[in-house]
């Protein structure tokens, strides 16, 4: 079998002869391979180390930005609310003034006054009454009653 061994493998007896040798080297061999993987496990480490806390920074800048972004939008929401609100009441003040510009009492207050013939209706011109109407006139303290004595 020995010599069927040596035919076979014919470094048979160096392989044996050396045995230790190769377990040395074998032994020298996994550890500087054990260097290098764990060199380049700890690269990997580092480098996932690094770009973790490249997200993590540009996390934490996304979201400074957008809370920037946010805090200005509510100063423009507040800015164009009270634009609208003033808008609003000067709206609301126009049309206060010209509905008191037109308010009758505020006429009659100026010494205006307001006369209405027998039938309730405002009396416009001479031709709406006749001699002996009775007429109604509105100041701004009372009605006056008066009859007409002649249509001139």
């Amino acid at each position: 079998m020995v010599y069927v061994s040596v035919i076979l493998y014919p470094c048979f007896r160096e392989k044996i002869g050396d045995c230790d040798g190769d377990r040395a080297r074998t032994a020298t061999e996994r550890a500087r391979r054990d260097e290098t993987g764990g060199r380049a496990l700890e690269r990997a480490d580092t480098r996932l180390a690094d770009a973790s806390a490249r997200l993590r920074r540009s996390a934490v800048r996304t979201e400074t930005s957008a809370l920037a972004s946010l805090d200005r939008a509510v100063v423009r929401i507040g800015l164009a609310t009270r634009h609208r609100l003033r808008t609003a009441e000067l709206t609301l003040e126009t049309a206060a003034a010209r509905t008191n510009a037109l308010d009758p009492s505020v006429a009659l207050a100026r010494g205006w006054s307001i006369t209405r013939g027998p039938d309730g209706a405002v009396v416009r011109s001479v031709a709406d009454v006749s001699t002996g109407a009775e007429l109604t006139t509105q100041v701004a303290d009372g009605t006056i009653t008066s009859t007409i004595a002649s249509d001139e």
